[in-house]
């Protein structure tokens, strides 16, 4: 007989999330599972629960995703019934249907395809919190490729949903052979064979608990009995009549009738043996329900050698497929960490970002810390360059983000066990907190590009020169834009200060970043070099602006050497341009 595959009925708005629908119908496929959507709905909104009620029913679970987006409703609506979108209907109607559910909502910054503009947005807010508020479990996903592999690693439960399936259809078959024979063995056994033979597929688990039940009362039986046989010792009672009076308490303590308890024993001694393929632990319970105690030990004991042998099978597959899934999770973290990597390198950081939270999602913290942490710090660069070429609020998103991971990040790569990693991450969150002061106001500013220079500087405590050369010239770098940026938003002496600090690191690491060794870090670092002393000059007297105004002039010359031996000199129009505004200052200075 074959098994039949579990259908999920697919949930989401199609206006927005048209390509996470695809994807989640697929990841079914993949994982052995029928997709079932709904696609079109008739004019009639009166006659909608009821199709979707059918088709929800005929299916084995749901996958509910919330989005933004409310989604078309039925037309013609009842006013006293409360406004649900299809979508909205269908979460409800498996709920009903008692149907498991998987819920899954959409992340800040979730990918939505391009839709018009959102209507009812307040109805479908109120949706997002009854179902993020309640008893239900829910997932939250970043991306529709993070959807997606939520919808894979259901592959667990989608197993068990088949195997019940499976065990479904077999007791199905043998129930109805089993309840034939004990109508002819019992005259009050019409009721369970009309039972039995009345179930549909769809509900055929309550057959299982019937039979579960009749177990759990032998079970208890023989309990009392075993306890009844030390403490009444005394009254000298037969075995039968100790075993009446077992009956007796056990149906006390299940809070039934005895005579209820007595026929649910009877029918499943009857279906034991009336069943050659009964296992030796049925065939137990039912050697004791008869006082055979005998075969009921010799049954139980095949029932737990054999029980034993599968065990150790189970737990040597169980071994095997553990070190399948190790390796596979091995493979899948280095292949999703060079995805990100390499779709970094081709400028596509959105994607980058998207594929390094699937690997990190194979990388637990408390597992490998290391390798979590050098994820985590690779995340962050993504992000950061998501920032770079994002627009509008995703910008401050992904900025704050980026230095959320290297923050986390550190809490791993610590100073005394990862030097080295830990400067560099410094580094790192001393970039993104110097770009996120950029776009704050005044305040948060002024205290991000503090936390940015105390970052340069807790780095440079690690790249010295004398370890480090290149990496320190690079943070010495930094640590002047930070400085410049600072005086920027500072007066007087403050300023002066800030842009004196800035200028000396920028001559200090272009003792490291020289021309020859790296020619373009050196053509930036004058380039900056030539800024900062642009902005000092403003504030220095006469002779000392002049002075410093013709080395800003150098400086960027002799970074534009460089730039445009190597890229047409247009590229670089609005430097030349600057020299000759600055160049005419100095003459200016010099007619005085």
């Amino acid at each position: 007989m074959a098994a039949r595959r579990p259908s999920i009925f697919i949930s989401a708005t199609s206006a927005d999330l048209r390509t996470s629908r695809a994807l989640i119908r697929d990841a079914l496929l993949t994982i052995g599972c029928v997709p079932v959507e709904q696609t079109s709905f008739p004019p009639d909104g009166s006659k909608v629960c009821e199709m979707l009620r059918a088709r929800i029913e005929a299916c084995d679970a749901l996958i509910h995703v919330v989005g933004l987006s409310y989604g078309f409703e039925p037309v013609g609506r009842d006013s006293s019934e409360a406004r649900r979108s299809y979508t909205q209907l269908e979460y409800e109607l498996a709920r009903e249907l008692s149907k498991p559910v998987y819920v899954f909502v959409c992340a800040e910054g979730f990918a939505y395809d391009e839709h018009p503009p959102v209507e009812h947005e307040e109805l479908q807010r109120a949706h997002r919190t009854r179902v993020t508020s309640g008893d239900e479990i829910f997932e939250e996903v970043e991306s529709p490729q993070a959807l997606a592999a939520r919808v894979h690693a259901l592959q667990a439960r989608v197993d068990k949903l088949a195997e019940e399936l499976r065990r479904a259809r077999s007791w199905l078959g043998r129930g109805v052979v089993v309840g034939l024979v004990v109508l002819a063995l019992l005259g009050g056994g019409l009721w369970w064979v009309t039972r039995q033979t009345g179930k549909t597929a769809a509900r055929l688990a309550e057959v299982e608990t019937e039979l579960d039940q009749q177990r759990r009362y032998i079970r208890r039986v023989a309990d009392v009995y075993t306890e009844q046989k030390t403490q009444l010792a005394e009254l000298k009672l037969t075995d039968a009549e100790l075993f009446d009076r077992a009956l007796g308490v056990a149906a006390e303590r299940e809070g039934i009738a005895l005579a209820e308890l007595r026929s649910g024993v009877n029918l499943f001694v009857a279906a034991v043996h009336a069943d050659p393929k009964a296992g030796f632990l049925d065939r137990a319970l039912a050697d004791f329900a008869e006082q055979d105690f005998s075969g009921a030990a010799e049954n139980a004991g095949h029932a737990a050698d054999l029980a034993r042998k599968k065990r150790l099978a189970a737990e040597a597959r169980v071994r095997r497929a553990t070190d399948d899934a190790r390796r596979a999770r091995e493979r899948e973290r280095e292949a999703r960490t060079l995805q990100g990597r390499s779709l970094l390198a081709a400028g596509r950081a959105g994607e980058a970002v998207a594929a390094l939270s699937q690997a990190l999602e194979v990388s637990p913290r408390a597992d490998m810390p290391e390798k979590w942490a050098a994820l985590t710090v690779l995340l962050g660069d993504a992000l950061n360059g998501w920032a770079k070429v994002a627009v509008g609020d995703a910008i401050t998103q992904h900025r704050v983000g980026a230095i959320a991971a290297y923050r986390r990040a550190i809490e791993v790569y610590s100073r005394a066990a990862f030097p080295k990693e830990w400067a560099m991450t410094q580094h790192n969150l001393a970039n993104a907190l110097r770009a996120q002061a950029e776009a704050s106001e005044d305040r948060m500013r002024a205290r991000l590009l503090g936390e940015a220079v105390a970052a340069c500087r807790l780095a440079l405590e690690v790249r010295t020169r004398e370890a480090f050369p290149q990496d320190w010239a690079w943070t010495q770098n930094n640590l002047a834009n930070a400085l410049s940026a600072q005086a920027r938003a500072s007066e007087g002496g403050t300023r002066a200060r800030l842009l004196g600090e800035a200028v000396a690191a920028l001559r200090l690491a272009l003792e490291v970043r020289t021309r020859e060794a790296l020619p373009q870090g050196w053509a930036w670092t004058q380039n900056n070099l030539a800024f900062a002393l642009h902005t000092q000059a403003a504030g220095a007297v006469t002779e000392q602006r002049l002075l410093l105004l013709k080395e800003a002039v150098v400086a960027m010359r002799s970074a534009l050497q460089v730039w445009t031996a190597r890229a047409s000199p247009g590229r670089h129009a609005p430097r030349v341009k600057w020299i000759k505004s600055v160049e005419r200052k100095i003459r200016k200075l010099e007619s005085r």
